[in-house]
């Protein structure tokens, strides 16, 4: 219940979350979002999958096989690890069904707005890039900027002379991902997992249900169940991002090549950016501005979500009395200005605000 989650992680306020964030809160939002968007009340329909409630064999899978005339005694068959193949009837009441018959992947990236302390939790073939340096916090509360982490891979740009440093990346949960075809691997040995591989449309399969799809990690597709396609996120370090970042998480469709034909080209276009003096408002503006049209110019549909963020500069604090805050309070009364919003979305294309991509 939200009661009990909440007395789990919080004392007496949200400003008393455990910092920095643990793992276990993070794995645990994606097991509640799992549990309570993913799965629905029953739907009396046979072949569906469902999950069971409560009893020796609660969170189990397994398939309606048959439905009595009364509609409220169903038969079930759980494939359970300890005695295989096992069929029973079960009232409705104590069955969910998937909810959506789809799938969604997901992108988590928390900022500490006090510290600058951010993790990130990805799931599924959408990123997050944090173009810019950052420092890892320890266990210990130092600050290192030796980034040993998996989640955060990173990218450089390299040439004859010199190699520049950029950013860091997730990756794609993907069978391209050597990690996530080494974990499916293991599962498959250890867990008698049933699935197939095919590299050359980048597919996993499902034999039994002949269902496949792209990413190996996300929320829904039961037609994937017994695959090794998980619901658990991959968690980065936490870290501390820098004023000079920028954040962009993005689906898939973005760095399929059909938009930017690669990981290279995207930075490539932030680093000559970055060299001639821009700053992160401006940068954003491009990078909105730049990816919109390549989507409209390519007639790209599929999968185009991105959201951009860069952290606005901490405004200084001005002393009573002084000058720089009389000066300050005698422009009070003049129009302001308003300056590009720090944040940017591909769902803003219909705002006149960004159509020349100028302030207004």
């Amino acid at each position: 219940s939200t009661e009990d989650y909440l007395g789990k992680y919080v004392t007496n306020s949200p400003d008393m979350l455990f910092e920095p964030v643990e793992d276990q809160l993070l794995y645990d939002a994606f097991q509640e979002c799992e549990n309570c968007v993913c799965w629905g009340p029953i739907k009396q329909t046979s072949g569906e999958y469902v999950k069971i409630k409560g009893g020796q064999f609660n969170n189990e899978i397994g398939y309606i096989a048959e439905i009595a005339e009364d509609e409220d005694n169903i038969t079930v068959v759980v494939d359970n690890e300890r005695v295989g193949y096992l069929r029973m009837n079960l009232p409705s009441k104590r069955l969910g069904a998937s909810r959506f018959r789809g799938g969604a992947t997901a992108l988590c990236f928390i900022r500490n707005l006090k510290r600058n302390h951010c993790r990130i939790a990805t799931l599924g073939d959408s990123r997050a890039m944090v173009l810019g340096d950052i420092l890892r916090i320890t266990d210990e509360g130092k600050k290192t900027s030796d980034i040993t982490d998996s989640v955060l891979m990173t990218t450089y740009l390299e040439d004859e002379l010199e190699v520049e440093h950029v950013g860091y990346f997730t990756p794609q949960h993907n069978v391209y991902n050597p990690d996530e075809r080494d974990r499916l691997d293991n599962l498959k040995d250890e867990e008698k997992l049933k699935f197939e591989i095919d590299l050359q449309t980048g597919y996993l399969i499902n034999p039994e249900t002949k269902f496949q799809i792209q990413p190996t990690r996300g929320f829904g597709d039961m037609e994937m169940f017994g695959t090794g396609y998980t619901h658990k996120p991959e968690l980065s370090c936490t870290f501390k991002i820098t004023r000079q970042t920028l954040i962009l998480c993005a689906s898939d469709g973005i760095f399929d090549g059909s938009v930017w034909e690669d990981d290279e080209e995207f930075l490539q276009f932030v680093y000559d950016a970055r060299e001639q003096g821009m700053e992160d408002a401006e940068i954003a503006q491009m990078i909105y501005q730049e990816t919109m049209q390549r989507a409209l110019a390519k007639q790209s549909i599929d999968d185009i979500s991105m959201f951009l963020f860069y952290p606005e500069p901490v405004k200084q604090k001005l002393k009573r009395g002084s000058s720089q805050f009389k000066r300050k309070n005698s422009r009070r009364m003049a129009p302001r200005k308003r300056s590009i919003p720090n944040l940017l979305s591909l769902s803003n294309t219909n705002n006149p605000r960004y159509k020349s991509g100028k302030k207004r």
